[in-house]
């Protein structure tokens, strides 16, 4: 009889020894996915960061463009006119 109850606690034993093993190879595994899922979070956020970004300097530089053809077109409408201290003298 004592001969069945060790071998029924070394298999008992065994069993848990490789349940916890089992379970500690899973914790591993969700531990990469999960760094992976944060990592793939932070790519997503800097991407649309950089999109935002893009969007800005583009709005930008269409701002600066139609002010360099305002500039130009206010240059074209004073060209005529010569400027001197005390007025504008048409020449």
């Amino acid at each position: 009889m004592l001969c069945f109850r060790q071998r029924f606690l070394q298999t008992s034993n065994l069993f848990v020894l490789c349940s916890l093993l089992l379970a500690a190879g899973f914790m591993l595994q969700i531990k990469v996915l999960y760094n992976n899922y944060q990592k793939q979070l932070r790519l997503q956020e800097y991407k649309h960061r950089l999109n935002d970004v893009t969007e800005t300097i583009n709005s930008v530089e269409k701002l600066a463009n139609y002010t360099s053809s305002l500039m130009k077109k206010l240059e074209m409408a004073t060209k005529p006119y010569k400027f001197n201290k005390t007025r504008l003298k048409l020449v």
